[in-house]
């Protein structure tokens, strides 16, 4: 794997950032702040850099990280960027003491300690581990799971017992139209996709299952304006790893002007389909449009395709541009699934588009 790409699976530990006003006494440096935890806020300086201040609003940790969680259970997980550009992460004390450097490389990282241990997953092999409170990893698990796809038993055993209202929802048997793919145009968003399934060049299976996806997408792109949420508790698999991205535009600053910050975050399915029922019951209209659409099938395992396309999004409250990977499963093809959704912004930070060779695609997936 490309390190920019190690990169960007790391930085997939970003949680979203409260961007509300606050009322704290600033430093001149300071351009935001978040909230209180364990006694230390985060803040960001007008270079970009993140801190903490005590209670007293009083700079307690320098603000030298390129990254910073939020403080629990004492720790915090800081990065610095390097000047090859890759970015090292290492936990911190109250004190800003260093505890251990995270020795770990492609793998998703948890952002806060519960019972002593942080979360981490290599995205190579999918393993899962802790690391504790001194740096060793360890394959027992907290009591308590936030913020990575680990969960606790008992979460395990509500997913065994839905409630009535998800039970009824996962009943719905949903009828994807099937389009006829010899009429779309050069403007349709899948049409290259579509040349190559018509063209009779390819395997009868594999012209097949590409021709799934393609009306498989066509409903994906159009169930977020008809807010389907029916389809999509059909589409992803229960266990679907799913990184979300949320673009966060600072408040106006007279002094200086931010560019947009882009969080991303690791949820579980019902974590998505519960914040999708929110969106949808908060816009009263949602556009999306594709671009940039692309199917790659698994050189060594049949039945699975990866899925690249350009999204952009827009609702009446939000709106961003990003590029999607979907991890399709098409083995059984009664029920095709989605085992991995991953959203990456096509514009970073630093207002500069996000290179090709950045953008998650199949190859990036140890599948066995």
């Amino acid at each position: 794997m490309k390190q920019s790409k190690s990169l960007f699976l790391l930085l997939c530990i970003f949680l979203l950032i409260s961007c509300n006003d606050t009322n704290r006494k600033q430093t001149a440096n300071i351009v935001h702040t978040d909230d209180y935890h364990e006694g230390r806020a985060r803040v960001m300086t007008s270079d970009g850099k993140y801190g903490f201040i005590d209670r007293d609003q009083q700079m307690a940790i320098p603000a030298i990280y390129d990254f910073a969680s939020d403080f629990h259970e004492s720790l915090a997980v800081v990065g610095t960027i390097a000047h090859d550009g890759t970015m090292t992460y290492h936990t911190i004390d109250a004190e800003g003491n260093t505890v251990f450097g995270i020795a770990l490389d492609s793998c998703l990282i948890g952002t806060e300690y519960h019972d002593g241990l942080l979360w981490y997953m290599d995205m190579r092999t999918g393993h899962e581990g802790y690391l504790d409170r001194e740096g060793h990893p360890t394959t027992a698990r907290p009591s308590v799971s936030h913020n990575s796809p680990a969960q606790s038993q008992s979460e395990q055993n509500q997913e065994h017992q839905p409630h009535p209202q998800q039970e009824r929802q996962q009943d719905v048997t949903v009828t994807i139209t099937t389009h006829n793919w010899h009429e779309a145009t050069p403007q349709n968003p899948f049409y290259q996709e579509a040349q190559k399934v018509i063209t009779g060049k390819l395997t009868e299976e594999d012209a097949s299952n590409r021709t799934m996806i393609l009306n498989y997408v066509e409903h994906l792109r159009t169930s977020y304006t008809t807010k389907d949420i029916d389809f999509l508790q059909q589409l992803f698999s229960e266990k679907a790893l799913i990184i979300v991205g949320h673009v966060v535009r600072p408040a106006p600053n007279r002094e200086v002007k931010l560019p947009p910050q882009v969080t991303y975050n690791i949820i579980s399915k019902q974590h998505y389909l519960q914040r999708l029922r929110e969106v949808f019951a908060a816009n009263k209209k949602i556009d999306v449009h594709f671009s940039d659409f692309a199917i790659r099938r698994h050189p060594t395992v049949d039945g699975i395709y990866g899925v690249s396309l350009r999204q952009r999004y827009r609702s009446d409250k939000y709106a961003d541009d990003g590029y999607l990977f979907l991890l399709w499963d098409f083995r059984d093809k009664t029920a095709p699934k989605i085992h991995v959704r991953t959203w990456q912004a096509a514009i970073t930070g630093s207002q500069t588009p996000l290179p090709r060779d950045s953008i998650i695609g199949l190859q990036d997936f140890n599948l066995r």
